[in-house]
């Protein structure tokens, strides 16, 4: 563990469970020797080590939650504040999800990309995140903390289509609910002639929210940083 800041991050940005390690090593494994290719079809090559260039979100649009979403932030909040595993189950060691793991504040994340597939492994946060080229989502497949991921290239820009999200995780550090309606949009893109990664994101959730938002994340290409191994320690006594 690098000394410093990495140390205090660790605590902040809560990772998934020692299971979660060994898949990231499983997805380095499988899909780190072939990153490295070319793009397939002439498509940029998002394959890099990237930063955050701010803790937070920008460009931020304004958004409206329904009644139900605001009861259900009012509840986030207040188990933020009391530290209850039970609302913010990060502090269990559970996964983060989609779009909370997009905002990992100073800790780098690698994008892994091939022909069929696009890894997402991060340092803050274990759980690997995989998002399929394909055109359709699974058939029966359960809900998951990064739900079901699929994207197709129009242009220089990779659109990311998720679904099936557990309903227990956060949008953001803030407590910000969504429900299993949860359908998530992502534009991602370089930008910058290939020196920063753009994701623009847009939240749909009609349970929660009047309409749908958007939230734009912007990380700077840094190849130099090697992520680290980061486990997420539980140290709680649940009955």
């Amino acid at each position: 563990m690098r000394a410093g800041n990495r140390k205090n991050s660790e605590t902040r940005f809560q990772s998934s469970s020692l299971k979660g390690c060994v898949i990231f090593g499983a997805l380095l494994a499988c899909i780190g020797g072939v990153a490295a290719q070319p793009a397939a079809g002439g498509h940029p090559d998002l394959s890099g080590t990237y930063l955050q260039r701010t803790t937070g979100a920008q460009n931020v649009a304004g958004f409206q939650l329904t009644p139900e979403g605001q009861a259900a932030f009012d509840r986030n909040k207040a188990g933020i504040a009391a530290s209850d595993p039970d609302i913010d189950t990060a502090l269990r060691c559970e996964p983060q999800g989609i779009p909370r793991m997009l905002s990992p504040g100073p800790l780098p994340f690698v994008i892994l990309q091939t022909p069929n597939i696009v890894g997402v492994v991060s340092e803050a946060f274990s759980q690997p995140r995989l998002i399929f080229l394909a055109n359709e989502h699974r058939k029966g497949y359960w809900p998951t903390y990064m739900g079901d991921s699929i994207a197709h290239w129009e242009g220089d820009a990779l659109l990311i289509d998720t679904v099936n999200l557990v309903p227990t995780t956060f949008l953001d550090m803030r407590g910000l609910p969504h429900s299993d309606a949860l359908h998530v949009s992502e534009r991602m893109q370089l930008i910058d002639g290939g020196k920063a990664l753009q994701d623009q994101v847009t939240i749909d959730d009609k349970k929660y929210f009047k309409e749908p938002w958007t939230v734009t994340y912007q990380y700077n290409r840094r190849d130099d940083v090697k992520i680290v191994e980061t486990v997420c320690l539980n140290t709680r006594t649940h009955p």
